[in-house]
């Protein structure tokens, strides 16, 4: 030391000041490079470097739920920002688990439907990292819907009816209804219950509703037909051949099976519709009810009176010019000989 200070040129006391400062630089700098190192992880937690997000990833996706997966490079909580719109709206439960692979469930969601989400993780030095916006779609809904009641069980064209059941869809969408085959308009639709109306030209039989080209069970419903009703006859009388307009309701858009009688006789019609039928008095038709029958049903009965044609009256035939018939003069003959032996006058 003697020979560094001589060399330097410094006295003893010097020398001593010098040693003591740059101690203390030296001291200063070393703990100041610590510092920064300990910044650096994140809290002094020993971790690498800053939290990171990486492999995001969805997986087990249904028509329903998914699950997201992502890593961390330190361990870490997990949560799920999701949602229909990039604005999100919902969020998963926090799951405060510190982990390095994390995974979140989402339920509760909608079938087929585009869905925006981005993960959240937040390490013990509480660094928190957030993903960008990422999107996923729930699968298509094939669960096979099933129709469990029918209120009512039967009715005319046009009556309202409820469809009970389950997998009917949150919307209509492009799923349909039918009565026997027969398209039917919704009036409301839920998961759970349709509203319709019977279609003009439904039959009886099955009710069945389809969603994503899947068939429910059959229902059967019974569509009642309306009893015809003859409100007047036009005449009300007439020969055999005379033509007769029949009005009323029920009749039905056309003939089909439905049947015209005249006391029991069957009548040939010449038009039909709803409300009125054209049609004349068949041969061998009497007096007596007209009647109309619709898919089996009857209506009452008007009279129709069938009246008898006169019969031409044709004089006897005469001799012109002579005043007396043959038959007179065989009579006088026979008086002659009654009144002369000699058979003359």
């Amino acid at each position: 030391m003697r020979g560094f200070r001589n060399a330097l040129g410094i006295s003893g006391r010097q020398f001593v000041t010098n040693v003591l400062i740059l101690s203390s630089v030296g001291a200063v700098l070393f703990s100041s490079g610590c510092s920064g190192l300990t910044s650096a992880s994140g809290g002094g937690g020993g971790n690498p470097g800053p939290l990171t997000i990486t492999n995001i990833a969805t997986t087990n996706a249904t028509a329903t739920g998914v699950a997201v997966n992502w890593q961390t490079n330190v361990m870490a909580n997990s949560q799920v920002e999701y949602g229909t719109t990039s604005s999100y709206g919902l969020t998963s439960q926090l799951d405060s688990t510190m982990v390095t692979s994390h995974q979140e469930t989402l339920g509760s969601l909608k079938p087929a439907t585009l869905y925006h989400y981005r993960v959240h993780s937040t390490d013990a030095a509480n660094n928190a990292a957030v993903s960008n916006d990422l999107t996923f779609t729930t699968a298509a809904d094939t669960s096979a819907p099933t129709v469990t009641s029918l209120s009512p069980t039967s009715g005319v064209i046009g009556t309202p009816v409820t469809i009970m059941g389950a997998n009917f869809g949150a919307a209509q969408g492009t799923s349909t209804v039918t009565f026997n085959g027969i398209a039917a308009t919704s009036t409301g639709w839920s998961a759970t219950s349709i509203g319709v109306k019977v279609p003009a030209g439904a039959t009886t039989g099955s009710v069945v509703v389809t969603v994503g080209g899947v068939a429910s069970n059959g229902v059967n419903f019974t569509v009642a037909i309306p009893s015809p009703s003859i409100t007047s006859l036009n005449p009300t009388s007439g020969v055999i051949g005379t033509p007769v307009t029949i009005m009323g309701a029920n009749f039905g858009a056309a003939q089909g099976t439905s049947t015209v009688t005249f006391n029991g006789i069957a009548a040939t019609p010449t038009g039909w519709s709803a409300t009125s039928i054209g049609v004349k008095v068949p041969a061998g038709a009497t007096t007596g009810s007209v009647v109309v029958t619709v898919g089996g049903v009857a209506s009452n009965g008007v009279n129709f009176t069938v009246t008898i044609p006169v019969a031409e009256h044709h004089k006897p035939e005469s001799n012109v010019g002579s005043h007396r018939h043959a038959g007179d003069d065989h009579g006088c003959k026979l008086r002659r000989g009654a009144g002369n032996k000699y058979g003359d006058v």
